[in-house]
């Protein structure tokens, strides 16, 4: 009996520190384009930086993250992930590329022979990024539109939807609630 009770000790304890995972959830659309991203807020960033490029690469990946959505008449899911690159060039006069996007391989039922391949999404310009969730603020003027993009790729090879999209978020997924029990008798051990 001792050591059951120190086994379900240990188990209570380990489920007690074991890190929970919290959702980030943001919405996407555009032109015939509409869809949900949920990203995993506890998967931690990697990070690689090659000297020649502009700045540090920043990955999540999580077998958390999903996406999902519409593109005309397609439907598609998928895991994505997510890379940021703030660009650290020292020359302003070089044009800041930063980068924030979504990466996904996605599947979904064929339409007229293609089916879904990849969905991308997400800011390459001129708007500063943070490594993080939160996606750059739209840039003001001309850019507003070009800035944010989704590319939808389709099985034939074709890129079907290069357009500009709205992504709104991050907002937070609330945790299911922790199950309630009730019991008119009481037990003892």
């Amino acid at each position: 009996m001792a050591k059951l009770r120190v086994l379900l000790g240990m188990l209570l304890l380990l489920v007690t520190v074991a890190p929970a995972h919290a959702l980030v959830s943001y919405t996407f659309s555009g032109p015939g384009l509409e869809g949900t991203l949920l990203l995993d807020d506890s998967a931690p960033f990697v990070i690689t930086h090659d000297p020649r490029d502009v700045g540090p690469e920043a990955t999540l990946d999580s077998p958390l993250n999903f996406i999902s959505g519409r593109f005309g008449a397609f439907t598609f899911s998928g895991r994505p992930e997510l890379l940021v690159v703030p660009d650290e060039r020292p020359d302003p006069l070089l044009g800041a590329r930063n980068t924030w996007l979504v990466n996904a391989s996605v599947t979904g039922p064929p339409v007229n022979g293609a089916a879904p391949t990849r969905v991308r999404l997400g800011f390459d310009g001129e708007a500063p990024v943070t490594i993080g969730l939160v996606p750059p603020q739209n840039p003001p003027g001309d850019l507003a539109d070009s800035a944010f993009f989704g590319l939808f790729i389709s099985s034939q090879d074709s890129a079907l939807g290069a357009q500009p999209v709205t992504i709104s978020g991050p907002f937070s997924v609330p945790e299911p609630a922790a199950p309630s029990y009730s019991s008119s008798a009481s037990r003892q051990f």
